[in-house]
């Protein structure tokens, strides 16, 4: 259960890894910086810009189809989302995005 969390974006000053595809985020790039409390622990996550978006567009098209909360992408679990919106609506997130 999330206990509380932040997200900014942050211009990188050296390398880090995306937590959904693991692309190394280079020195200079932008990406979506989260941090807050889960389950009662601490936790940060670095998300490439790409996925960062792709996040975003999830989370849209989940609120728009009425999507269950449980079921919106959580930190690295952006794979299992898309791979679980496919199976439950038969079209994948670029397809549902189409026809929005």
């Amino acid at each position: 259960m999330n206990n509380c969390d932040w997200t900014r974006q942050r211009k990188a000053r050296k390398k880090h890894n995306c937590c959904e595809c693991n692309k190394t985020i280079q020195k200079g790039e932008y990406y979506s910086y989260s941090s807050g409390i889960w389950g009662h622990e601490p936790y940060s996550s670095k998300t490439c810009g790409y996925c960062a978006e792709l996040v975003k567009l999830c989370c849209h098209l989940a609120s728009k189809l009425k999507y269950q909360d449980e079921h919106y992408p959580i930190i690295s679990g952006l794979s299992d989302f898309m791979s679980n919106f496919k199976h439950d609506y038969g079209i994948t997130i670029e397809q549902a995005a189409c026809q929005l």
